[in-house]
């Protein structure tokens, strides 16, 4: 006994109490063929309120329909989340994962669980022995590729696991997928499941899993400026041993009833079981979906969630990085011409964090130490000047005090610092003449005083008393 088969039989059983009247079609009443609960059912509440309608549709939860339709075409992975409950305690999961590899290249990943409830457990006289339920698992790995932009194919390696009661079993298998898009907003979709046939064997009997083959379409379109995705899908598996062969079709629409911007949407699908119809609202990454199946047995749930992020390849990383270090380096040259090296020096910085051997980041700091040099060397010049100034205005005090040996004092050292300041070094010789004056060493004071005469012609101080030193030389000489 299957999962399904156990649950499609007491959806019967219960078919009077939750009867709705839909006019769906006769059906023959056995439990499907092995695997068939990896095709009746959708791996998100989107494409379960799309009927199942989704081998030309792409997302995160596409490879259960299609392996191609992990190529969404964009730089964006999605994570969607599945949980339905089925009748008497029965319940489905299916968790999927995509992730884009390049701007042409998918993986992803999905993960389904398919449990029936609990049933009573006889002996060969009838007599209960407890419980017993079936548990199907299946895990699906996929990479698509996308060429020349309309073109995508897509290959999914699967394990299948069931088990009942004490026993289990595991097969492996692998689906393949086309897509292609020969018009703007139009996309056709073909599938063959089970291409590589699992086998489960529980005890005796060996179940395989039949070859499904799908093919779909979808459209999309503006509708009173209002985006509409139509799609339909058929499809058809002849189950091994003979048996008889199934047909499946299914037709949805999708509308944004709101905007293109808004993202909420609408749903409303039909297939050969059931009707259906669903909604999802997002806001950011975030999309939550749901869907209703309205079917003999009843109405059905599934509830959604949809998480899209965006991937940065490491193309992308170095590229961006690239450009970053660009913007860097023209920010720090730009404060280093406008002479604002604090903020050249914390560009580079950030710089040298990014990559510690860039030459340019390198060159620029060797430039702002430099500047760097010569500012701190122009502040202690400046110092040293603003120093010399004050010791020149307190000379020029002393000097017209008549104090000249500290006049002399305080002009010590500055001559270097005063060259070719004709005041300066004129206050510098005069006070040296008058200090051999009082000592009264008239030759070299005259050699001072003729320094002074030469420095400043204009010099009357200077001159006048060389001319009376040259007196007094003369007047000296005349008495010996």
């Amino acid at each position: 006994m299957k999962a399904l088969r156990f649950i499609i039989a007491a959806s019967a059983a219960a078919a009077p109490a939750f009867a709705l009247d839909v006019p769906f079609r006769p059906r023959p009443a056995d439990g499907g063929f092995p695997g068939e609960w990896l095709t009746a059912l959708s791996a998100g509440a989107r494409e379960a309120g799309m009927a199942g309608a989704s081998s030309a549709l792409t997302g995160g939860a596409a490879a259960y329909a299609n392996p191609a339709g992990t190529d969404s075409g964009s730089r964006s992975g999605e994570a969607v989340i599945m949980v339905a409950p089925l009748l008497f305690s029965g319940q489905y999961q299916a968790l999927s994962v995509s992730y884009p590899l390049s701007d042409s290249g998918n993986i992803g990943a999905s993960f389904l669980h398919m449990g029936s409830g609990s049933a009573d457990k006889t002996d060969a006289l009838g007599r209960s022995i407890g419980s017993f339920s079936e548990q199907d698992h299946a895990f699906l790995l996929t990479c698509s590729q996308r060429a020349g932009g309309t073109f995508s194919a897509g290959l999914s390696l699967k394990a299948v696991r069931q088990s009942m009661s004490e026993r289990s079993a595991t097969g492996f298998g692998a689906d393949l997928g086309l897509q292609f898009r020969p018009l703007e907003g139009l996309t056709a979709g073909v599938s063959a499941l089970n291409v590589a046939r699992p086998k489960l064997r529980l005890a005796e009997e060996t179940d395989t899993f039949p070859v499904f083959l799908r093919l779909g379409t979808a459209y999309r379109h503006m509708m009173l400026d209002r985006p509409v995705l139509i799609s339909a899908d058929a499809g058809t598996a002849a189950p091994a041993g003979g048996g008889r062969r199934l047909f499946r079709y299914a037709a949805a629409m999708e509308v944004q009833p709101v905007s293109s911007d808004t993202p909420f949407f609408v749903r409303l699908g039909v297939n050969q079981r059931e009707y259906t119809a669903g909604f999802g609202a997002g806001s950011g990454n975030f999309v939550f979906d749901y869907a209703a199946a309205f079917h003999e047995a009843g109405v059905s749930h599934r509830f959604g969630l949809t998480f899209r992020y965006d991937v940065v390849s490491k193309f992308d990383l170095r590229r961006i990085r690239e450009e970053r270090l660009t913007a860097l380096k023209l920010e720090a040259r730009d404060w280093l011409k406008a002479g604002n090296l604090e903020k050249s020096g914390a560009a580079v910085a950030r710089i040298l964090e990014m990559d510690e051997e860039d030459g340019d980041a390198a060159a620029i700091r060797a430039e702002i130490r430099r500047l760097e040099e010569k500012a701190a060397a122009g502040a202690r010049a400046a110092e040293a000047k603003a120093a010399a100034a004050e010791k020149y205005a307190s000379a020029r005090r002393f000097y017209r005090a008549g104090r000249y040996r500290k006049a002399l004092e305080a002009m010590s050292g500055l001559e270097t610092m005063f060259e070719g300041d004709v005041k300066a070094i004129g206050l510098i010789v005069m006070s040296r003449a008058h200090v051999l004056i009082s000592e009264e060493r008239y030759g070299p004071a005259m050699k001072e005083l003729r320094k002074a005469v030469e420095l400043d012609p204009d010099n009357r101080e200077a001159a006048i008393l060389y001319k009376r030193l040259g007196d007094i030389a003369g007047s000296a000489e005349n008495g010996r």
